[in-house]
């Protein structure tokens, strides 16, 4: 699934950059690209190591790890530096497939590594990976609606379930698939926060309604549950 990060910037910085870019120094983009992909790519790209490449790369960085969508539906431990390519002329990137492996200034790591040497960094988390998300979520969301729900969806919360659209009563503020939304029981206090399967306005359509019915109301079926428990996280 594809999803579409809007408004990274506004149409009068794109016009801008674009303009930086067209008067930049452009190179053979097989200087990033792999043994295999080198023989069907036929474009040019703004070298990594190009000023140009490394500011508007911090910038693009930068608007990034602010958009609220982009960090819940990517979860990122890392983001490296787009690369900026661009075709004229019937230039085209034929069928391949991304390389796995950068590269890195040490010599032959593949082989050194495939033979069993002891070559780089090992990390080892300490919390399973579930819990490390869900502390993931609770450090970063930034809440963009409520929904308001019953008395049983708030206990079906609070043993553990995802939220289904049945119990939920109302829906406040406008937000997208992917936002994160607070669970707010029916005396006022909140008691979840999560990443929202569908946006408002689907919200709304299917709330107080079984999840049997939203395919017949939608016109599809993205996910059974309003939140997934797996993306929710229980207040104190």
């Amino acid at each position: 699934m594809l999803i579409q990060i809007a408004e990274v910037f506004s149409a009068d910085e794109a016009a801008t950059l674009r303009q930086r870019l067209e008067a930049a120094d452009w190179v053979d983009g097989k200087v990033t690209a792999g043994h295999q992909s080198a023989a069907v790519k036929h474009n040019r790209q703004l070298s990594e190591r190009h000023p140009l490449a490394q500011e508007l790369g911090d910038l693009i960085l930068q608007r990034l790890s602010g958009n609220n969508l982009f960090m819940s539906a990517a979860l990122p431990r890392k983001i490296f530096p787009p690369l900026f390519n661009r075709y004229e002329g019937g230039e085209a990137f034929g069928y391949h497939v991304d390389n796995a492996v950068r590269g890195t200034h040490e010599a032959n790591p593949i082989l050194r590594l495939t033979a069993g040497e002891a070559l780089g960094t090992l990390l080892v988390a300490q919390t399973p990976p579930l819990a490390a998300r869900k502390q993931w979520l609770a450090d970063h969301l930034q809440l963009a609606g409520r929904l308001i729900l019953d008395d049983g969806a708030v206990q079906a919360l609070k043993s553990g379930k995802s939220l289904l659209p049945v119990g939920i009563v109302a829906i406040d503020g406008e937000f997208e698939r992917g936002a994160a939304v607070a669970c707010i029981a029916p005396d006022g206090h909140e008691v979840a926060r999560g990443l929202a399967n569908y946006g408002s306005g689907e919200a709304r359509l299917i709330a107080r309604k079984s999840t049997a019915d939203i395919e017949s109301i939608l016109g599809y079926l993205d996910e059974p549950e309003m939140i997934h428990r797996d993306n929710l996280i229980l207040g104190d």
